[in-house]
């Protein structure tokens, strides 16, 4: 572990899971990151052995508030991790030996080779023996040790992966604060929805209707104050056709006093992503 480098792509700074971390949180992201193993290791202890698969390592709440450094807190770390599992980013498990943390997808983003990679496509299970806690994919009877089910995690990646825009775009309306929030409950009940209107329309063109209707929205003493469900704002008329590029109340909006400081100041902050006219 004290040797080599991990990857960190630069899309990371536009994902939710950073977008919404607190600066300790991401310290701990990035500490966790450093932590995982780039290869598979193993150990004895009382006499069992247990195994480690790339992308995780064992360690305790202690031990990363360590490695993080002066400023993290035993609360942070708890936090993060919560967050961190909410986000599908790892796996969080108590075991004989310590706490495992399994960085889920670690082989896609370091190995950079394909979803099928043999070692880092990982991920631990929730199968735990009252006399042997260690995470493990094999539900045997006997003693378990931590043992990777790729079929399982692929058919998880698959699933992620078919609804990746879907969340993108969800995520983005709320934090825009273009029209209504919505839940985690709203997005599982129309999820299918909106990846119906991401192929009629595009991501990227929902991305800029989107910042356009949070712009006018959000403008003082600007007219429109319309707060949509996102799911209304697709399906009317006078939704988001109204805020594509020949859309009425974007160029009503675009040609008004009021807009023209906002529109260059601020028009995107995914803008190295997403151009506008």
């Amino acid at each position: 572990m004290n040797e080599g480098w991990v990857k960190i792509h630069r899309e990371l700074l536009y994902k939710p899971i950073w977008l919404k971390s607190t600066p300790e949180q991401k310290t701990i992201l990035i500490t966790i990151l450093l932590m995982a193993n780039h290869k598979g290791a193993e150990w004895e202890w009382q006499g069992k052995k247990f195994k480690v698969y790339p992308g995780q390592f064992v360690t305790s709440l202690d031990g990363l508030v360590k490695q993080c450094g002066k400023g993290i807190t035993i609360q942070n770390v708890r936090s993060a991790l919560k967050k961190f599992e909410k986000f599908e980013f790892l796996t969080n498990k108590s075991t004989k030996t310590g706490r495992l943390i399994s960085v889920v997808n670690w082989g896609i983003y370091q190995d950079g080779k394909s979803e099928t990679n043999k070692d880092g496509n990982k991920e631990v299970t929730k199968n735990q023996q009252r006399g042997n806690k260690e995470v493990t994919k094999n539900q045997q009877r006997g003693n378990k040790e931590v043992t990777p089910n790729k079929n399982d995690k692929n058919k998880k990646n698959d699933k992620n992966d078919k609804y990746a825009d879907a969340q993108e775009i969800f995520n983005y309306w709320n934090e825009s604060n273009a029209g209504i929030k919505h839940g985690e409950v709203f997005y599982n009940n129309n999820k299918n929805k909106i990846k119906t209107y991401i192929k009629k329309y595009g991501k990227e063109e929902i991305i800029k209707c989107v910042k356009r209707l949070s712009l006018a929205v959000n403008k003082k003493d600007y007219f429109y104050n319309n707060r949509w469900n996102i799911i209304n704002f697709f399906k009317q008329e006078n939704g988001i056709k109204n805020w594509q590029d020949e859309g009425q109340l974007w160029n009503q909006f675009k040609d008004s006093k009021e807009s023209k400081t906002e529109i260059k100041k601020e028009y995107d902050p995914y803008a190295n992503m997403h151009r506008f006219n």
